[in-house]
C-alpha cells in the first residue's frame, strides 16, 4: 500500500510539472507597439477672445542669436467666442525652436480688450509640457502692449502702436530642451 501511494504521488508530481511546462511553451510574446514619431512641434493655446482676430507664432529655429522674422512664423485666424477655444500652431517637421513669441492680435484691428489664457501646451511627439494660469508668468514675458489681469491679459495701444505678444523666457526654452 505504501508503494502504491508513493507511486501515485510521484506520477502526480511529474504530470503537474509537464502541465506547467506545456502552459509556458504556449505563451507567445506579442511584439511591442512601435511608436511613430512625427517630430512636429505643436503649441496649443486654450484661450477666450471675444473678437475675430489673427494670432501668430514666431519662432527661431537655426540659432539662438537670430531674431524673429516673417519667414519663421505660423498664423491662425480665430472666431470670437465667449467660451474657451483651442488655437493650435504646428511648426514644420523636424523644427525645434530656440525662441518663441506668441502674437495675440492682428495689428490692423487694434482691439483693446481682454484675452483670457487658461493654458499653453507644448508638444513634441508623445512628450508634453503644460503651463497653466498660475505658472504663466514663470515662463512667458508680456510686452508693453499687454497688461496682466487676473486670468489673462488686457491688450493696449501705446503711443499709437499695437503689437501684443508673449515672449518665452529662457527657462521655458531650457525646460523644452530637457522635457521634449
Amino acid at each position: 500500500m505504501k508503494k502504491t501511494v508513493l507511486i501515485l504521488i510521484v506520477i502526480i508530481c511529474f504530470s503537474c510539472k509537464d502541465e506547467s511546462k506545456n502552459k509556458e511553451s504556449q505563451i507567445v510574446e506579442t511584439p511591442k507597439e512601435v511608436v511613430v514619431k512625427d517630430n512636429i512641434f505643436i503649441l496649443k493655446l486654450d484661450i477666450k477672445a471675444n473678437e475675430d482676430d489673427k494670432f501668430e507664432l514666431y519662432y527661431v529655429a537655426n540659432s539662438p542669436e537670430e531674431g524673429f522674422s516673417r519667414e519663421n512664423r505660423t498664423a491662425t485666424y480665430i472666431k470670437g467666442n465667449k467660451e474657451y477655444q483651442t488655437v493650435e500652431f504646428k511648426l514644420p517637421k523636424d523644427v525645434f525652436p530656440y525662441k518663441l513669441r506668441i502674437d495675440l492680435g492682428d495689428n490692423g484691428n487694434k482691439y483693446e480688450t481682454n484675452i483670457e489664457i487658461k493654458s499653453i501646451k507644448l508638444q513634441l511627439n508623445d512628450n508634453t509640457i503644460e503651463i497653466d494660469q498660475t505658472t504663466m508668468d514663470s515662463f512667458f514675458q508680456p510686452n508693453v502692449y499687454l497688461q496682466k489681469t487676473d486670468n489673462g491679459y488686457s491688450r493696449k495701444v501705446v503711443d499709437g502702436k499695437y503689437d501684443p505678444f508673449l515672449l518665452a523666457k529662457p527657462v521655458l526654452i531650457k525646460k523644452m530642451e530637457i522635457e521634449l
